[in-house]
């Protein structure tokens, strides 16, 4: 697969580009039967060479390394040979098609890299998580989830990747994606990735183990899995998340299915309240002619709870600050 994989990205050397561009080496020109560019925190533009061959071979002259491309770019960033891969066969299967210079993939949602994906759903039976070890992990535990709540939510390990496996489910229950949270401490623009790609936009996480509590009742929106299963576990469980901060049409019909009452948007501290308007105006014209259900927004506008610049989740800090937040910061409308 690897050699394949290779072979391909010498014969094309538009997609080829476009990895680069990815991982944001600059200044890239082509010589013949090679390419030239900076490394993605460098400015001389000599420093890397890649060789048009069918190894890829490659250079880094500032740091004597000599190998392939993966291992080019997995000196280069935060991510093993093995993510480095996943990502460029995504890129090459064009379920990232479209990269501007102003955002980040996967960490958090569409912070520096805009991505698209092609719209084909796919859907897999539960087996698919037998790959990874089915088991609960400390990490989240310290992030107050308890082993419970991640069984309940399918949390398990890539070994491959030393990633946290949350899978996402449509509201049958299919398996339709799983995200991988690398299980580090350090400071990371990869922090999630997926394991298994999918269009987020067409699924709400914890949907499927939650409809029975969301039904004729609020539902909580939230941006991460782990504020779903955070809520989980102070008993809470009429809520889902977007897995970022974009609802869209598809989501917004899933709920009212389930006869939702009120859409209340709990997204983390710091958000543009332009996006939250958006998101509010999304909402609104899938209620066209309809003054039954109602929209609702957490905001701690004079930060008494969340500490302004924190970027917490309003479910970060506990049940006791969760409650005074509904309590008393909800802003109802219509």
């Amino acid at each position: 697969m690897i050699d394949g994989i290779k072979l391909y990205l010498k014969d094309n050397y538009n997609v080829l580009l476009k990895i680069l561009n990815y991982f944001k080496y600059k200044d890239i020109n082509k010589h013949d039967y090679e390419i030239r560019c900076a490394k993605p925190d460098g400015d001389n533009n000599s420093t890397v060479r890649i060789k048009l061959n069918e190894h890829l071979t490659s250079n880094d002259f500032s740091l004597a390394f000599k190998g392939d491309l993966f291992g080019l770019i997995s000196k280069h960033s935060d991510l093993t040979y093995g993510e480095v891969i996943n990502i460029i066969k995504l890129i090459i299967d064009k379920k990232i098609n479209k990269i501007e210079s102003k955002s980040e993939i996967f960490d958090g949602f569409f912070d520096e890299t805009y991505v698209e994906y092609d719209y084909i759903i796919q859907e897999y039976s539960r087996d698919i998580l037998k790959e990874y070890e089915q088991c609960w992990n400390k990490r989240f535990l310290n992030d107050n989830i308890l082993p419970g709540t991640q069984i309940k939510f399918n949390l398990g390990y890539d070994n491959k990747s030393e990633r946290i496996t949350i899978p996402w489910f449509n509201s049958e229950g299919n398996v339709v994606g799983v995200m991988g949270r690398i299980n580090k401490d350090e400071t990371t623009k990869y922090k999630y990735l997926p394991l298994i790609a999918f269009p987020k936009q067409f699924f709400l996480y914890g949907l499927y183990q939650n409809k029975e509590y969301i039904r004729n009742n609020r539902v909580y929106i939230l941006e991460s899995e782990k504020s779903v299963m955070q809520l989980d576990s102070m008993g809470i469980h009429n809520s889902v998340a977007l897995g970022g901060n974009s609802i869209h049409n598809y989501q917004i019909e899933e709920l009212l299915k389930l006869q939702v009452t009120e859409f209340i948007l709990c997204f983390d501290e710091g958000l543009d309240i332009e996006v939250i308007k958006t998101a509010i105006s999304n909402i609104r014209e899938c209620l066209f002619m309809r003054d039954d259900v109602k929209i609702g927004v957490l905001l701690d506008k004079k930060n008494k709870i969340i500490k302004k610049g924190s970027k917490c989740s309003p479910t970060d800090l506990g049940l006791v600050a969760w409650n005074e937040l509904i309590n008393s910061h909800i802003i109802m409308g219509r």
